[in-house]
């Protein structure tokens, strides 16, 4: 029988799974609907980030142009005030011995020329400050003596209490709103840190028109019972704005300022008023204290009036100057004025006391600086480098001696250098003169052949090259003017070098002064080679004859036939000596020396 094979039937293939394609396009969706959100999101953070920061600074706009609109009103009122002579003829014209009571005084005052309230106020202000003397001997004894109103026209001495308790009866008597209050002050004896326990000072708040304002005729007093001087009269301390007066004098009675607690007023820094008057301004100053995070040190502040700066650090112990230690550099072609503090300190001492005084430059024939401020200021032990200097320091227009002056190449006065060559361009009135010294810090010896000034014969300004002798040491460049009228020469600025290199042993040549303009365009330095071959370019005005002397040997130089002031010649010195440069500007024997080179081996 035969077999019977069983049929095989091929297993089906599987069917392909097909991805469900509305399923993944609907993940993707998904995805990119949460990357949108995400972005979306991100983006109204940012913008209302950008909102709120806008917002910011609008407010701070506000609130600076409150505060400059505040301070101008403050300051055209005094200067109204101080400007009306019959106001202040009727009040110096009657003495303490002319009054036997206050209510004689005030009725003195009352029938004067004021003609409004804010007047009378002044008047008031103006007779106590001008007749009433500070009692230092006894406030130091501690025998004040009685300070109510009566007694303090009698004797004509008083504290504090006694000059407000004198300004608010007369006030009142005359029927003005006037009190009196009594609070913490910074006085002469404060000091950074300072802590108050117990009131120390008295003032006055009156009413003009509505609108409450402060007044400390104590601190406006021009005498005290020791000096024999009277002192110059502030009359800034009249009406001062409420946030300016906040910075030294603080009472839990009456607060016409923004809210501060007595423990804020502690930390608060004291901006004597010039500071607010000149429109000075600083974000790096918060409180009393500046901590360094490089040195040097950069602190800038800007004013609205041109100012000059005078800045002292100090060691913070004995209160001993240390010299050198501040670059103050200024750029005065805009407003608002503004000054970089380049400050050097020893990190090795924990901290410093620094001093900053101003005078404005429309007092320039002002010989005292005017006290601003005093702060403790903190050394870093970070020293900067090359590279780092240069970001640290912020570029300046710089411009001296009432802008007559012009620093063309440079933008700090701190110069970090490549080379040991320093080349500066200064542009001039052509009248003006100049010299440069380079000594080293500590040294009053300025270093011989290390600077070279010339003025350039095409455009008048004035090169000052410099050779830095030493290498990653601190060097002082004075920068002198000629005075016109004695002669001399006076030191105007300074500049500050660091020379990151190796020094070559190298100086200037010397050149004289001359009668009419002589320029030396090549070679610049003092010293030549003997079988060396140089070329010579000069440019000298007004001469008739050139020539080098090097021994007994005269080396004539010819003018060049496009120019008749310029003289070149190649030259080869075959024996040591000083090569001199000389010039006749009259056929003759007479000649002169222009400049000198040293030729050796």
């Amino acid at each position: 029988m035969g077999c019977c094979q069983a049929k095989v039937v091929p297993e089906a293939e599987p069917e392909p799974i097909v991805p469900d394609e509305s399923k993944r396009i609907s993940v993707k969706k998904k995805d990119q609907s949460e990357i949108e959100r995400s972005k979306r999101t991100k983006y109204e953070k940012d913008l209302e980030q950008f909102k709120l920061e806008e917002l910011q600074k609008e407010i701070e706009k506000k609130k600076i142009l409150e505060e400059k609109l505040e301070i101008d009103e403050w300051k055209n009122r005094i200067n109204v005030l101080s400007r009306n002579k019959q106001l202040e003829y009727h009040v110096l014209s009657k003495k303490i011995n002319d009054f036997r009571s206050t209510e004689e005084l005030a009725n003195y005052i009352n029938n004067g020329p004021g003609k409004n309230d804010l007047e009378k106020y002044w008047m008031i202000f103006l007779w106590i400050t001008e007749n009433i003397s500070y009692n230092t001997i006894g406030l130091n004894s501690g025998n004040r003596g009685n300070n109510d109103a009566d007694s303090v026209l009698r004797t004509g001495l008083a504290v504090c209490e006694g000059f407000s308790n004198l300004y608010d009866e007369i006030c009142k008597l005359i029927g003005l709103e006037c009190a009196k209050i009594s609070g913490f002050a910074k006085g002469i004896n404060y000091e950074i840190g300072d802590s108050f326990d117990e009131t120390n000072h008295a003032w006055n708040v009156i009413k003009v028109e509505g609108k409450s304002y402060y007044v400390d005729s104590t601190w406006s007093g021009r005498q005290d019972n020791i000096k024999k001087e009277k002192n110059d009269f502030d009359p800034y301390w009249f009406m001062t704005p409420p946030n300016i007066f906040l910075e030294s004098h603080f009472s839990p009675e009456i607060k016409l300022h923004r809210k501060c607690t007595k423990e804020e007023f502690e930390k608060m820094h004291y901006f004597r008023l010039l500071y607010h008057l000149c429109g000075f301004k600083t974000n790096q100053i918060q409180d009393s204290f500046v901590y360094a995070n490089s040195n040097p040190f950069c602190l800038e502040l800007t004013s609205t009036e041109d100012c000059e700066l005078l800045v002292n650090l100090k060691e913070f112990d004995s209160n001993k100057k240390i010299n050198d230690a501040v670059i103050v550099q200024k750029d005065s072609t805009q407003l608002p004025i503004r000054y970089c503090l380049i400050i050097y300190a020893d990190s090795n001492r924990s901290k410093y006391n620094l001093e900053i005084f101003a005078k404005k430059k429309i007092n320039s024939e002002q010989k005292m600086f005017p006290f601003l401020t005093s702060l403790v200021f903190i050394p870093s032990n970070k020293e900067m480098k090359k590279n780092e200097l240069e970001k640290l320091i912020p570029s300046y227009n710089l411009t001296f001696l009432d802008n007559k002056i012009q620093l063309l190449s440079h933008k700090t006065m701190l110069i970090s250098l490549d080379s040991q060559i320093l080349s500066m361009e200064f542009k001039a009135d052509k009248t003006i003169e100049l010299m440069a010294n380079l000594k080293k810090f500590g040294d009053a010896n300025k270093i011989a052949g290390a600077t070279l000034v010339q003025k350039n014969p095409i455009n008048s300004n004035i090169l000052v090259n410099v050779i830095c002798p030493y290498a990653n040491k601190r060097l002082n460049l004075s920068i002198l003017a000629l005075n016109q009228n004695d002669n001399l020469y006076y030191e105007f600025t300074n500049f500050n070098l660091i020379f990151d290199g190796s020094p070559e042993p190298i100086s200037f040549l010397t050149k004289y002064s001359s009668s009419y303009p002589c320029f030396i365009y090549e070679p610049i330095f003092r010293n030549l080679n003997t079988n060396t071959n140089y070329k010579f370019k000069f440019y000298i005005e007004n001469a008739k004859v050139v020539f080098f002397t090097l021994g007994r040997k005269q080396i004539f130089i010819d003018e060049s036939e496009t120019n008749s002031s310029m003289y070149e010649i190649e030259f080869q010195p075959n024996q040591t000596g000083e090569l001199n440069l000389c010039v006749k500007y009259a056929y003759g024997n007479t000649y002169s020396f222009l400049c000198q080179y040293l030729v050796d081996e």
